[in-house]
């Protein structure tokens, strides 16, 4: 089995509603190390280095900039490199006051073909509110770990 494991995080606040997240960059902590290729990343779309099953696990911390904001991600996955995306699941924070929040959701993607598969963080609601980054350290990051071979 070929391991694979990366961490990626933005480095500034994001708060276009409706977008695909961007300013993603491999986490570089000095004492992190990823296993394999790792992933690629370009505009917010991140590639697959290999074929598998891989549990992708995206956190976010959201920072509500009013009462009774909301704000959150749809994980979302592509096979055919951008043209049809299915949603796997929303990471959503709510507040009645002006707050941080966190959030976090695993998914598994059965990558049958690493030159088409795509995945991306898409952001919803943020009028109110901004996903939050940071370059030194990680407040919205994602995992992804390679299981095993492609189901």
């Amino acid at each position: 089995t070929d391991y694979e494991i990366d961490m990626w995080r933005i480095t500034a606040d994001f708060s276009t509603t409706d977008a695909t997240v961007t300013g993603w960059s491999r986490v570089n902590d000095s004492t992190f190390a990823k296993i394999g290729t790792g992933m690629t990343e370009s505009s917010g779309l991140f590639t697959f280095p290999s074929t598998g099953l891989w549990q992708v696990t995206p956190y976010i911390m959201v920072n509500h900039t009013a009462s009774d904001a909301a704000a959150g991600v749809f994980l979302m996955v592509s096979p055919n490199s951008g043209t049809d995306w299915d949603s796997l699941g929303l990471i959503y924070e709510g507040s009645d006051s002006i707050s941080n929040q966190m959030g976090s959701m695993t998914a598994l993607i059965n990558v049958t073909n690493a030159t088409t598969y795509r995945f991306r963080l898409e952001s919803d609601s943020l009028v109110d509110a901004n996903i939050q980054g940071q370059a030194e350290y990680t407040r919205t990051g994602i995992l992804f770990e390679r299981k095993g071979p492609s189901q």
